[in-house]
């Protein structure tokens, strides 16, 4: 069937998507100004707090793989081309 409907992401899809990139770049720039406080104290709570967070960012980076590849979803590039047509050109391209 040309149109199956099991690898078409959905709205929900391209939504959950958008919503883990906007919050795994929000998570980084938190991680980035809070790390060198938190380290020069090397209390326990503060490397908790680093280590619950540089896991949150590997569950939403598997999900983030998980709906491009289940879905074959390809979100946006900032050159406004799609992964595909960069991957059709090669190396040539670069």
């Amino acid at each position: 069937m040309l149109l199956d409907r099991g690898h078409l992401p959905g709205v929900r899809d391209v939504h959950l998507y958008t919503v883990c990139e906007s919050a795994t770049a929000i998570l980084v720039y938190v991680m980035v100004v809070f790390s060198p406080w938190a380290f020069g104290t090397t209390q326990p709570w503060s490397i908790w707090t680093m280590n619950a967070a540089g896991y949150l960012l590997g569950i939403m980076l598997a999900l983030k793989l998980f709906i491009r590849h289940s879905k074959s979803y390809r979100p946006r590039r900032w050159d406004n081309e799609s992964a595909a047509s960069v991957m059709e050109l090669g190396p040539a391209a670069f």
